[in-house]
């Protein structure tokens, strides 16, 4: 990452910047046609993909957080924090919700 000394641009500076940039929509651009989603993990809930993630996209896939392992970490412990957070957060962006696959080849 370039730094400019005396040049300081906040988080949300940058969000705005890169709003402007990034017209239109793509999820509205095709909203008509069809869904346009992305994999979301913890980690982009809070962090500057979840403007982008918010405003481009109308579908989500959890991208780890609903495969069996991090479900049930040992049998007969589950664990649904995660699975929870990403279901409300696509919730509350409404969101198309696809969970994860029930049986993998692995």
């Amino acid at each position: 990452m370039l730094s400019v000394a005396g040049c300081v641009q906040t988080e949300s500076d940058q969000i705005e910047s890169n709003n402007a940039s990034l017209q239109p929509s793509l999820a509205e651009s095709f909203s008509d046609s069809f869904l346009i989603g992305t994999a979301i993990a913890p980690a982009h809930y809070e962090r500057l993909q979840s403007e982008l993630i918010r405003q481009h996209f109308n579908a989500a896939v959890a991208e780890n957080v609903m495969k069996s392992l991090y479900l049930q970490p040992e049998e007969g412990a589950f664990y649904w924090d995660d699975a929870d957070a990403f279901v409300e957060f696509a919730e509350a962006n409404d969101m198309h919700i696809t969970g994860h696959t029930l049986a993998w080849h692995s």
